[in-house]
């Protein structure tokens, strides 16, 4: 009897899936037109901490150029997440993190703990969001996120 295989690709399904019916808007659609754009707060908090995430893995690239082929996929996916939620570039006021892992394994665990917050942070702002497109790209942009730290586990070992 064949076993059942679950792909990398399924289970990101599966979580984006859970994470959207998770972030069912709340409030009436009159509620939601009721302001031009109910949820651009929450993007632009996002997209601020996806810049925060290119700095912190620009940082880690800087430091361990050994890891750049590794990371640079990954540190894209979250220049491609802000782009997605409206922001074309990093505020001035993103500052890269002031210290720089000297080791890949500490390297690799700084990431993944950075990744996990933001599955967490993600998973709240779609909670919050107003919107069924917003909160669907905010279910998205977790899911690539778990995906991330799964990535960055496996690499690990």
């Amino acid at each position: 009897m064949a076993r059942a295989h679950l792909t990398r690709r399924a289970a990101l399904a599966l979580l984006a899936g859970a994470t959207v019916a998770a972030c069912s808007p709340g409030g009436s659609s009159d509620e939601a037109t009721a302001t031009p754009d109910p949820d651009a707060a929450i993007r632009e908090q996002v997209a601020g901490q996806e810049w925060s995430l290119v700095a912190l893995y620009d940082a880690v690239i800087a430091a361990q150029p050994a890891l750049a082929d590794e990371l640079s996929a990954l540190r894209q996916q979250h220049v491609d997440h802000a782009n997605a939620l409206g922001s074309a570039s990093p505020p001035v006021s993103s500052a890269s993190p002031s210290s720089a892992p000297n080791a890949p394994e500490v390297a690799r665990a700084i990431l993944i703990e950075a990744e996990a917050a933001a599955v967490r942070e993600r998973t709240q702002a779609c909670q919050a969001a107003v919107g069924i497109e917003p909160a669907r790209l905010l279910a998205l942009i977790a899911a690539s996120e778990a995906g991330h730290a799964a990535y960055l586990r496996g690499a690990a070992t």
